[in-house]
């Protein structure tokens, strides 16, 4: 299991922000390339950011995920960082 911290803001604020936890299967692979499953933790604005507790939950997210079947994957063009990005993104512009 892999993790990426997000904080809004240029510098980043103490106040909300978003943990990714993915993992790359080797094995899921279709034409365009691997597949990595991933679970998101969003922190409140109104809330101070820790990574302790962003691990925690995206990885219970994770977890309760691959259980049920519920499994949010993408398939990977180069760098995670590119795809965990564009889930950055997408948060980004939805939060208040």
């Amino acid at each position: 299991m892999r993790y990426i911290h997000w904080r809004f803001g240029q510098p980043p604020k103490p106040r909300g922000g978003l943990t990714v936890a993915y993992s790359v299967d080797k094995v899921a692979y279709n034409l365009n390339g691997h597949v990595a499953v991933y679970a998101v933790a969003r922190c409140s604005p109104k809330d101070n950011y820790n990574k302790r507790v962003g691990r925690a939950i995206a990885t219970g997210r994770y977890d309760k995920s691959i259980a049920a079947g519920e499994i949010r994957s993408v398939t990977l063009h180069g760098d995670p960082k590119t795809w965990v990005q564009q889930i950055i993104n997408h948060y980004a512009d939805s939060r208040e």
